[in-house]
């Protein structure tokens, strides 16, 4: 299967998806030539790798990249032929993707499956990334200066002739400075995240962090910004996360939304995340092994919304949540196994800042198979 060699015809193109064309062998060599295309999504194999990554170069105006199925790539020896300036494919991306002022300085999106990577891809390096999406490296344990583009990590930092320098720099700062959205995906021995050797602001924009299925990350060592509101999920299997040796709650303060989705091992709350003193909103969801809520919630002076959903085995309701004098919105729905609701429930009073005067509590209690 091939596209059509005259494809170049097609100048305003600017959004090209044939991930799902497992049959296709190449991509046209008139593809380079699509200067408007800002969205690629193919499917990367062995075979055609070289004719993907080589093409890329010219596209100026990528913003968005999905290469798919590189659990494939070459051997080393194989990535010799490709004639890149660096050959070490199962070991990081090439210099050319991951340079501050190179082809890719317009990408915004970005989602990596590298099965076989041994380190991180310089990241940090594409100073206009607002999106990325890392999953499946099964080898990585650390995110580190690797993954920021610092010392010797893959990123070509130095003035090689072709405008690329030290000197340019975006004007937010940080590493970074652009990126809204960071996920980490399917990252089963992803231990640690370290902070950057250098200073300056780290995610100066970050909004969301999605943690899925990281079973085995403890440690967290990067202050995340206070700048935005951000959002933490923690997804699925996050064994460590969310026990009591996970370090690094007091890096994220400045969450104010956390969604945990999916964690059948969840069985409690864990204490660290007292630390979450703006925390507003709260959301537990499909967590089956949950059978109650602590009472220390209420130390979460900040939180106004709390939602529990699709949690099987949660029982009761604690005590704390009337001291919680912010809480406006509390949603229970579907938790079969809650027998009653705490008496004090119907009475509880907010104080409205903005009429300065209490009113009531926004309760919703829904399709709960024990509650009369």
């Amino acid at each position: 299967m091939k596209l059509p060699e005259d494809l170049d015809n097609m100048k305003n193109l600017t959004m090209l998806n044939v991930d799902k064309c497992v049959s296709l062998t190449r991509l046209p060599h008139g593809i380079g030539q699509l200067s408007d295309l800002q969205k690629l999504s193919v499917h990367v194999t062995a075979d055609n790798l070289a004719s993907v990554i080589l093409k890329l170069q010219s596209l100026a105006n990528l913003k968005e990249l999905c290469l798919k199925k590189l659990d494939e790539l070459p051997s080393a020896e194989d990535a010799g032929a490709l004639k890149l300036k660096d050959k070490r494919f199962l070991e990081q991306t090439p210099k050319w993707m991951t340079r501050r002022q190179g082809y890719l300085k317009h990408l915004r999106r970005l989602l990596v499956n590298l099965r076989k990577c041994e380190r991180l891809p310089p990241l940090g390096q594409l100073l206009g990334l607002e999106t990325i999406e890392i999953s499946g490296m099964d080898s990585i344990t650390t995110v580190d200066d690797a993954f920021y583009g610092d010392g010797d990590s893959g990123g070509d930092n130095n003035n090689d002739g072709d405008g690329d320098s030290d000197d340019d720099r975006d004007d937010d700062g940080g590493t970074f400075p652009r990126l809204k959205s960071l996920i980490f995906s399917e990252m089963p021995m992803l231990e640690r995240w370290l902070k950057p050797k250098g200073e300056g602001d780290m995610f100066p924009r970050l909004r969301r962090l999605m943690l899925i299925q990281c079973p085995k990350f403890k440690e967290l060592h990067v202050r995340l910004p206070s700048r935005w509101r951000l959002t933490l999920s923690v997804w699925l299997n996050n064994d460590k996360l969310l026990s009591s040796e996970f370090v690094g709650w007091q890096n994220l303060e400045r969450v104010r939304w956390l969604e945990i989705s999916g964690c059948e091992e969840l069985r409690c709350l864990p204490p660290g995340l007292k630390h979450l003193e703006h925390l507003r909103r709260l959301e537990i969801v499909r967590c089956n092994n949950l059978t109650s809520l602590p009472d220390w919630l209420a130390q979460l002076k900040s939180l106004d919304c709390l939602v529990v959903r699709d949690c099987a085995m949660l029982r009761c309701l604690p005590p704390g949540l009337k001291h919680l004098e912010r809480l406006r919105r509390l949603e229970i729905i579907r938790c079969n196994s809650l027998i009653s609701l705490p008496d004090w429930l119907a009475q509880l009073t907010i104080l409205d800042l903005s009429e300065g005067h209490r009113i009531p509590l926004r309760l919703i209690v829904r399709d709960c198979a024990l509650l009369a």
